[in-house]
């Protein structure tokens, strides 16, 4: 149900379960960017690499083992305290796809069809407003690329159904963890993702 007074929120918390993130970092991060801790060890588990596109949900190895919410209920994150080993940044996305098996050093169009406006039945719910604005799209590096800066062209379908070509700018040496945020051109968002061209190998 909607929270429609502070004794919802005050009710809620009382049962509310107390959920633990706790994660190893990676090395060779760099300051100022981003780092997934989804294949960091710890609590909840090392995230999954699946080999294809997959949406993701509570039964993923990594994710939270929360229960579906239906209906009328919601979730709603109420209280978050950190404690970080540097000054940090904290970003708790909901990661609605992702795949693994791109190569860092093949040049051919490699296949992603990722697409978060088809899935489980969910997923419109989690995606928020219906222009995909709420969406975010990053590369996410599994292991490290070698030590040649090359352009990663993404083609894309936006949210008005047209489609086109994202350049993304990969630097030297992108260490494992790292996300680089695929840009939305204008108010377009995107809906999918069809495949990554690389410019060159990595190295």
């Amino acid at each position: 149900m909607a929270f429609t007074s502070p004794s919802d929120i005050i009710i809620a918390l009382a049962a509310a379960p107390d959920i633990q993130h706790i994660k190893s970092g990676f090395a060779s991060q760099l300051i100022g960017l981003m780092t997934s801790l989804w294949r960091a060890t710890g609590t909840p588990a090392q995230g999954a690499i699946p080999g294809a596109w997959a949406i993701c949900d509570n039964t993923l190895l990594g994710c939270y083992p929360l229960p579906s919410k239906t209906g009328p209920q919601a979730r709603a994150l109420l209280y978050m305290d950190g404690t970080f080993p540097i000054q940090n940044g904290f970003v708790m996305p909901d990661r609605l796809g992702h795949m693994g098996g791109l190569n860092g050093t093949l040049t051919t169009a490699q296949t992603v069809n990722g697409d978060v406006s088809v899935g489980t039945s969910n997923l419109a719910l989690r995606r928020g407003v219906s222009d995909f604005t709420n969406v975010r799209w990053f590369l996410e590096w599994y292991t490290a690329t070698g030590v040649t800066g090359i352009n990663a062209t993404c083609a894309v379908t936006y949210s008005d159904n047209s489609t086109g070509n994202i350049v993304v700018a990969l630097p030297a040496s992108v260490a494992a963890g790292r996300m680089i945020e695929i840009p939305t051109p204008g108010p377009l968002a995107i809906k999918s993702i069809q495949s990554v061209t690389l410019s060159a190998t990595t190295g």
